[in-house]
């Protein structure tokens, strides 16, 4: 006989009718159910973490919450920071205060994203040197040759004051636009290349020109196609991740973030820094023993 009928015969270990209950679920049941007692006695216990190693981190963020998020820093606190030096090639260390005039007065360990303060440095720089009070810088360059649609041109034609606030000069030669001079932004600090350059000017025609319909012929100041050219580059030249700044370095980058207009978000729109924690001073008197003292040295 099957070794594995002598099985199901023996006691314990088959206790269903086999002709009766093979195709009845509770071949199943019995199955779950030893699975459902086993994990039950076998269930890891494992240790929550929160209660050790981040639990004067999740009393930070609960007195943030309490005090209504009053946590708030301003030019002031950025220019009045204890720079303390760089860490691991990636972030800047540094002790603020909170906005002045805030209801109790408290220090706070930052990092500050080196790669992100960078960023938003060159972002504002570059903003000043590419736009002139109500319009956006022009150089001058050899033609660039675009053809356009008869819509196109006709929008050319008819808001031509309004492109020319974008730095643009152009003429027209049929279905031909001879362009003449570009915003300095699309061009860029470092020249970008000839076929990116003639992308980027076309796009922003097309771009105005959309918005002209949608808008009854109202004008975007800052045109998609020229700022994500001006981001890009902030992005690309600024200090990165892994680059060694001394501490004379990072207080320079701090008071130069100070005086940005929106100093606490990089080109993309991120925070530039995180707060880790509140600094408490505790003043400690300690005492001498003397009478302690003495019997230790007797027993020397």
């Amino acid at each position: 006989m099957s070794q594995i009928f002598e099985n199901c015969r023996s006691k314990g270990a088959c206790d269903y009718k086999f002709d009766e209950e093979y195709y009845e679920d509770i071949i199943y049941n019995n199955f779950a159910k030893d699975v459902q007692v086993n994990t039950e006695i076998y269930e890891p216990v494992v240790q929550n973490v929160e209660d050790h190693a981040t639990k004067n981190i999740h009393k930070f963020q609960s007195k943030v919450k309490k005090d209504n998020a009053s946590l708030i820093f301003d030019e002031t606190s950025l220019k009045e920071a204890k720079v303390l030096g760089q860490v691991d090639c990636k972030f800047i260390a540094a002790i603020m205060k909170k906005r002045s005039g805030a209801k109790e007065a408290g220090e706070y360990l930052i990092l500050f994203d080196q790669h992100a303060v960078s960023e938003r440095i060159r972002l504002e720089r570059n903003l000043a040197d590419y736009l002139n009070e109500e319009q956006w810088v022009s150089v001058e360059v050899e033609n660039i040759i675009l053809k356009m649609s008869n819509d196109q041109i006709l929008y050319l034609h008819n808001y031509k004051d309004k492109f020319t606030q974008l730095g643009l000069q152009w003429t027209i030669n049929d279905k031909e636009v001879n362009v003449h001079s570009i915003p300095e932004a699309i061009l860029g600090k470092n020249p970008r290349e000839v076929e990116k350059v003639i992308k980027a000017v076309r796009n922003l025609i097309i771009e105005e020109i959309n918005i002209m319909k949608l808008q009854k012929g109202c004008l975007s100041f800052y045109p998609k196609s020229i700022m994500d050219l001006v981001f890009s580059e902030a992005c690309r030249y600024a200090i990165k991740f892994g680059d060694q700044l001394s501490k004379n370095d990072c207080i320079e980058l701090l008071n130069a973030l100070s005086n940005c207009k929106t100093p606490f978000q990089c080109a993309h729109g991120r925070p530039v820094m995180a707060v880790i924690m509140d600094i408490k001073v505790e003043n400690r008197d300690y005492k001498i023993n003397m009478t302690k003292l003495k019997k230790f040295k007797r027993v020397q």
